[in-house]
């Protein structure tokens, strides 16, 4: 947590977790809290994690708040003495607000879903294959939506005396509904297009 405020004639608050209020300047606050069962081994590991992060920052255009709230589960599992398979799930909610421009304004409600196969040729080799389904649907304004399916295949080669090669090709395919040239449709594509 790392938290600025105006200070007031003399007094001084040694309490981090206590609110600003208006004489908060900026704040970030960080909270990831992570569980683990069989961590580390390739049989029925799974973890769940949880991420709270928030940030204001007074910018000579005005407040600029975020929120970013989200849950992960995690799943792997070595199938005989070749393959692997993985399994991860997310939920999450990411907020922004700007005092003075609206369209910088949303509340994306997302939920993804990453199964992926590997095949493990050896210790240092492996090839995967994956699958990554994204929902992204924003609350306030227009109603911006994004469907997101990504298909993938990837590859990793590590000696780790000498080289380490890593590579992967995805196709993905784009379904977004509203203004793609908006600072909404920006953050939800994460920089690419529709289509």
């Amino acid at each position: 947590m790392d938290r600025k405020v105006k200070r007031r004639n003399d007094g001084f608050n040694i309490n981090p977790f206590e609110d600003g209020g208006k004489d908060q300047l900026g704040l970030a606050l960080n909270f990831r809290n992570a569980l683990f069962f069989n961590r580390g081994k390739q049989r029925y590991t799974t973890s769940y994690t949880f991420i709270s992060t928030s940030s204001n920052n007074l910018l000579a255009i005005g407040l600029q708040r975020n929120d970013l709230k989200s849950h992960q589960l995690n799943f792997s599992h070595k199938l005989w003495e070749s393959w692997l398979v993985y399994v991860k799930g997310a939920t999450g909610r990411n907020k922004s607000f700007s005092e003075n421009f609206q369209s910088r304004n949303y509340h994306l409600n997302s939920y993804e879903m990453n199964p992926k196969i590997s095949y493990l040729l050896n210790q240092q080799t492996r090839f995967d294959v994956f699958f990554n389904y994204k929902n992204n649907e924003n609350q306030l304004g227009q109603m911006e939506a994004l469907k997101q399916q990504t298909l993938g295949f990837s590859f990793a080669y590590s000696n780790a005396e000498k080289i380490s090669i890593n590579g992967e090709f995805n196709y993905i395919n784009n379904l977004f509904k509203g203004s793609a040239y908006s600072p909404v449709a920006y953050q939800m594509l994460e920089g690419l297009q529709p289509g």
